[in-house]
């Protein structure tokens, strides 16, 4: 009797149950309030068990260990930190959010999905539509956004609309901005790519539109006071709640991994009225509704 009790001890100790497992590993880049926005989203939105992390608290996580020795069914990343620290996991679906370099890695993880850092295209074509530009140049970094581009030149052509891909050091001199764009009504878009979303790069923008009288279209409404036209922003803590959604979804189906992009479905859009004093009577169109 002695020896059965030490074996189902030995057992216990060595295989613990299935049960002791949780749904999701949550992976917190930073305590930065846009995380901590999104993680609330979240939160508020899944009813699935889950241990959260913050990569930032400690110098090294082996999240690889964790996944095989906690086993959760799911990892969701928050932002790109928690995104590179998850790349290692192959077999755990692996959910991405707040990360510019998920369409990146997805192609070559198929245990990886996620929902991108863009708004739709067709809503940024729409703008350029009520505001009646033909020729947009957009401010973007090739390597990043090379995908969305083309998918927005897709929605740009049907509109009549044509795009010029320039690099944000090309700011610096009109001559590089300008080149090989017919004449017609110009704007500049900014893409939130992770290399151009800085002060600096938006300043210039703005500076250099204001000189040729052209309007600055950009994805964050913090732009706005530094002189864009027009913002389209995620909303963070309902881009978390749809996350939840996804989340749900896998867990209800563990080989559901959708690879078609996912694009945030909660977009607020703003607009800076102050900004026409500098385009004059060559602005022709509207400005988007909020």
């Amino acid at each position: 009797m002695r020896l059965l009790l030490s074996m189902l001890l030995a057992c216990i100790t060595l295989f613990p149950p299935l049960a002791s497992a949780y749904d999701v590993l949550v992976l917190l880049s930073s305590r930065e309030p846009e995380y901590r926005e999104n993680l609330n989203g979240f939160s508020g939105g899944s009813s699935a068990s889950r241990q959260v992390i913050v990569l930032s608290d400690f110098d090294q996580v082996d999240v690889v260990r964790i996944v095989r020795e906690e086993r959760p069914k799911l990892v969701l990343a928050i932002g790109d930190a928690a995104l590179a620290a998850a790349a290692a996991i192959r077999e755990t679906p692996v959910v991405a959010v707040l990360a510019y370099d998920l369409h990146k890695l997805k192609d070559s993880r198929p245990n990886l999905i996620g929902i991108e850092m863009y708004a739709p295209p067709e809503r940024y074509i729409s703008i350029f539509q009520k505001m009646k530009t033909t020729h947009v140049g957009v401010i973007h970094n090739p390597a990043a956004s090379n995908w969305y581009l083309q998918q927005a030149g897709q929605e740009a052509d049907s509109a009549g609309i044509m795009l010029f891909p320039r690099d944000p050091v090309a700011l610096g001199t009109a001559d590089q901005v300008l080149s090989n764009m017919p004449g017609g009504s110009y704007a500049l878009w900014i893409l939130p790519d992770g290399s151009n979303s800085g002060q600096k790069t938006v300043e210039t923008a703005v500076s250099f539109a204001r000189k040729h009288a052209i309007p600055v279209v950009s994805f964050s409404t913090g732009h706005l006071p530094l002189g864009a036209i027009a913002a389209l922003e995620i909303d963070r803590t309902a881009l978390g709640q749809q996350a939840a959604s996804l989340v749900a979804v896998l867990l209800r189906q563990p080989g559901g991994l959708v690879r078609t992009t996912i694009y945030p479905n909660v977009i607020s859009s703003k607009a800076n009225p102050v900004e026409l004093k500098y385009l004059g009577s060559t602005f022709k169109g509207e400005l988007p509704a909020e």
